[in-house]
């Protein structure tokens, strides 16, 4: 009753606050549906398999699209993730109880950890079902490895289909299709005829789904040099996250806890890798390489953006398996300890859990409402992107798209205001001479204005060395407005370096004083458009972040772009380059 009660309470919970509380709004990677979503989509298979980040992700691609064409709402993805997760923490609960052979009622640490609050920007974002459906799989390969039970045909086609199915999730669990593949290659032996010959075709494909997943794959955009203790830290930080985002307000303590009870798992499943052990060791092991790889590579985000609270379903599993070590391999006393101390640990983090997942509703309705509002009220379609921050810089078309398709709000779009500006608008005064920018960080930081091809351009050279922060800004007297633009562009001359450079504009907010909003680029040729001379590369406003008195991001928004005072291009660790800006900043596109 303890168990099945938290289910259910975790359940309606999250479907009614989550859904009363919800938007038919898209929401940043949310508009890359809407072209499919409204029949406009060009080259359907080439978008199914590009990148998002570092991911491919053709399967949530397709989830997200055929639920659209069923309820072209938005919200649907959010109720589609609230079932899933439902189903998950379910199945686990049934399953070991058949592992045990009763319920206990430790078992309610499932529903807890899967459908808490804390996992509101999964359960509340359509998007997010790319991560909550490789949780979904990473979660029914755990209990297919897991299993005391012979390895049937059926039940061989369940883990196949897992493993086929996780590289084409994205990176969020692609570990674990690789490691276990392998790990399962001596289970083939022992297995009937047709899982035998189901095992084998699997393992076969999910090898090759996952080369192809790496040809032509971009890599992330180049960081600042991360150390060995940046990566530990942030990888420890992630793997507190299994606990949920609340973790965050206790990191020391959260990460001890989680950190030791993995070790306590990995010690058990090492010494129980003969009885049967050794395919949970393996999860375990893809589960660290994980955190390792996510360490490395946001390390050097952490102190600007922190970890997003999405990522706490991504370590959920690890946590799971962890439970499923201790009951099914642990001596009389782990068996009975390690479940007991992750119930509590999850229960403890529930009140926090809660807080967290509160903060991302009221960022996430500062994010909509007024855009919502701005639609109601007729505001004409042209000065709309002012309020998308919500969308991506070529929100122009697909806007229009779903104002045809008569989706949600867009049916009342105002489209009576005529043709949408030119791109280029000139609002700095560069092309006038550009008077007003400056430099800062000595002889390392040079800026001149010059001709090239017919047109004035800004040249900025920098040399940061270690201490120094170059800095290119100018100030706007009076304030520019710069509501309607979709993103700033800017073009980097000479070769590619990098080098991280960081964005700040600072607008004059009345009541509120100067805010300030940043983002960063790297110097780099992937995701940039060449051009004589350079690289253009667009940052859509969607990507500044507000930087609180403390100097720390947090999660303001949307950016206001009606008083803009200043903008100051910053260069952060050693490392050289150019930038060099052209036409107008920003343009509209």
């Amino acid at each position: 009753m303890l168990v099945w009660g938290t289910w259910v309470a975790g359940f309606v919970s999250a479907l009614v606050v989550v859904l009363v509380n919800a938007r038919d709004i898209p929401v940043r990677e949310d508009w890359t549906m809407a072209p499919a979503m409204t029949g406009h989509q060009g080259h359907f298979l080439g978008w199914l398999w590009s990148q998002n980040n570092e991911h491919r992700i053709p399967v949530p691609r397709l989830v997200y699209l055929g639920l659209l064409k069923l309820w072209p709402d938005f919200r649907v993805g959010m109720v589609f993730n609230i079932v899933l997760l439902a189903a998950v923490a379910a199945a686990f609960v049934v399953f070991v109880r058949r592992v045990r052979g009763h319920t206990r009622w430790t078992d309610a640490f499932f529903p807890i950890t899967f459908l808490n609050l804390g996992n509101w920007e999964n359960m509340g974002w359509g998007w997010e079902l790319q991560f909550v459906v490789a949780t979904a799989l990473a979660c029914a390969l755990l209990m297919g490895i897991a299993s005391r039970r012979e390895l049937t045909t059926w039940r061989a086609l369940g883990v196949g289909g897992c493993l086929v199915a996780i590289p084409l999730t994205g990176a969020t669990a692609l570990p674990f299709a690789v490691l276990l593949s392998l790990a399962l290659i001596p289970q083939i032996r022992s297995a009937g005829r047709h899982a035998r010959a189901v095992l084998i075709v699997s393992i076969v494909l999910t090898v090759m789904v996952t080369v192809l997943y790496f040809v032509g794959l971009q890599a992330g955009v180049a960081g600042a040099e991360v150390t060995p203790g940046a990566t530990m830290e942030t990888a420890l930080k992630f793997l507190a996250l299994g606990l949920g985002p609340g973790a965050g307000a206790w990191w020391f303590a959260s990460a001890l806890a989680v950190t030791g009870l993995l070790a306590g798992a990995v010690l058990v499943l090492y010494r129980a890798r003969r009885q049967g052990g050794w395919l949970l060791l393996v999860f375990l092991l893809a589960g660290l390489i994980l955190a390792g790889e996510i360490g490395h590579s946001r390390a050097p985000a952490l102190t600007y953006f922190g970890l997003p609270d999405r990522y706490a379903l991504i370590v959920a599993p690890l946590l799971c398996c962890a439970y499923l070590a201790y009951e099914r391999f642990g001596g009389q006393t782990a068996r009975h300890l390690g479940p007991r101390v992750l119930f509590a640990a999850a229960l403890a983090l529930l009140p926090l859990n809660v807080l967290f997942g509160l903060q991302f509703r009221d960022w996430y309705h500062n994010l909509v409402d007024p855009f919502a509002d701005a639609v109601k009220a007729g505001t004409p379609a042209e000065r709309l992107p002012y309020y998308l921050s919500i969308g991506p810089p070529d929100w122009g078309t697909s806007i229009v798209d779903l104002h045809q398709a008569r989706v949600g709000v867009f049916r009342q779009l105002n489209m009576a205001g005529g043709p949408l500006p030119a791109p280029g608008r000139t609002v700095d005064g560069l092309d006038a001479g550009g008077q007003g920018w400056s430099t800062l960080g000595g002889p390392a930081s040079m800026g001149a204005l010059g001709q090239q091809g017919g047109q004035t351009v800004l040249r900025w050279d920098y040399h940061a060395e270690a201490g120094t922060v170059p800095v290119l800004g100018r100030s706007f007297s009076p304030a520019q407005n710069w509501e309607g633009s979709g993103a700033i562009a800017i073009t980097l001359g000479g070769e590619p370096t990098g080098q991280v450079v960081y964005v700040r504009v600072a607008m004059s907010q009345e009541g509120q004083g100067i805010q300030y909003w940043e983002s960063n680029f790297a110097d780099v040729s992937p995701g940039t458009t060449a051009v004589p001379g350079g690289r253009i590369l667009t940052i859509p406003w969607s990507g500044f972040l507000h930087v609180d008195s403390s100097d720390h991001i947090d999660l303001k928004g949307p950016i206001p772009l009606g008083h803009v005072v200043a903008i100051v291009f910053g260069v952060k660790g050693p490392g050289q380059g150019s930038l060099l800006t052209r036409h107008s900043l920003p343009p509209w596109r």
